[in-house]
């Protein structure tokens, strides 16, 4: 037990297990790319975390993975403690950054003797690039056909969601996102959205403070505006 939480509390990834600190470098050009952005130490990743403690929820949704130090990792941090059997489902259609997140887990997994069942990585898309907005035009100026992201989508595999989700965390791109949401709302308990100063999550933003479905349960202006909400 002392091993895994030495090794939880490496926020950037154990360097032992892998380096991600170098990846950027190596891979992307940019130093700690790879690390991700929401951390523990924040007010929003740890609110996360305790999310990912409540045993009132076992079953877990992230869409945009990253390289798994992020969301990803304040998900699990708290999940890997718990011996209830929840699961963290996370989709990326990055192929790249999904083999990046893989390598890294799955090694954490292994030496931690951590059961598989917690975490299910899948390289894929809900959302097909048909079904993006051909009008929306993104804060920066970006059109369904130059938005770099939307590349991923278009040869990623499409996949169905056949499994119950309790917490969804939307952090994918611009142009999916809000069809994530379409598809999704109806059936969860707990939303999760980062950049809601953003055209990204905007209308979900608006929907949810209009609508008497929903209660606030954290919200901050940081960053690019953050939001935890549930349904009441």
């Amino acid at each position: 037990m002392n091993q895994l939480l030495q090794s939880i509390s490496h926020f950037d990834g154990d360097p032992n297990i892998l380096p991600f600190s170098t990846i950027g470098d190596q891979i992307f050009q940019r130093p700690n790319f790879a690390c991700g952005q929401i951390k523990r130490y924040h007010s929003f990743g740890n609110e996360i975390y305790k999310l990912a403690l409540d045993t009132q929820y076992k079953n877990y949704m992230e869409i945009g993975t990253w390289c798994g130090l992020g969301t990803t990792k304040c998900f699990l941090d708290g999940i890997i403690m718990r011996d209830d059997n929840p699961t963290l489902y996370s989709y990326e259609s990055n192929k790249q950054f999904y083999t990046i997140t893989k390598k890294y887990w799955d090694k954490f997994f292994e030496i931690h003797h951590i059961h598989p069942s917690k975490f299910n990585l899948t390289h894929g898309s809900i959302v097909s690039y048909q079904e993006l907005d051909d009008n929306y035009i993104t804060d920066s100026g970006y059109d369904k056909q130059n938005y770099d992201y939307n590349a991923d989508i278009k040869t990623a595999p499409i996949v169905q969601i056949n499994h119950p989700v309790d917490v969804l965390c939307l952090d994918g791109g611009h142009f999916s996102t809000i069809v994530e949401w379409n598809k999704l709302k109806d059936s969860i308990k707990v939303i999760i959205l980062d950049d809601t100063k953003t055209s990204k999550t905007r209308n979900i933003l608006r929907e949810i403070k209009q609508s008497n479905l929903w209660t606030t349960l954290y919200e901050s202006h940081e960053r690019n505006g953050e939001l935890i909400a549930k349904k009441i």
